[in-house]
């Protein structure tokens, strides 16, 4: 049995009709009242997984940004190395 007496029905609002009276309506306002709570807290829980969500996203996008700087880094690193033979080749050569 549910809060108003009957048998769950406060639970399914298409389910009222075998019970009346104030305690009925009480109980449905209740579990109204409930399921708002619960709705607001599902809607702060998504917010709060979808900040957490872009925080990663923007940690990526870091990391993705220094793996970007590393790669230039060792280009860069590659045409000094490629310089410094042509100078030695042109030495030789010379």
């Amino acid at each position: 049995m549910c809060a108003c007496g009957g048998w769950g029905c406060c639970l399914n609002y298409k389910y009222t009709s075998h019970v009346k009276g104030d305690l009925h309506e009480e109980s449905i306002r209740a579990v109204y009242e409930r399921d708002l709570c619960r709705r607001e807290e599902d809607i702060q829980l998504v917010s709060e997984i979808e900040k957490e969500r872009e925080r990663e996203r923007e940690k990526e996008r870091e990391r993705e940004r220094e793996r970007e700087r590393e790669r230039e880094r060792e280009r860069e690193r590659q045409r000094e190395t490629d310089r410094e033979r042509q100078t030695d080749r042109q030495t030789e050569n010379g």
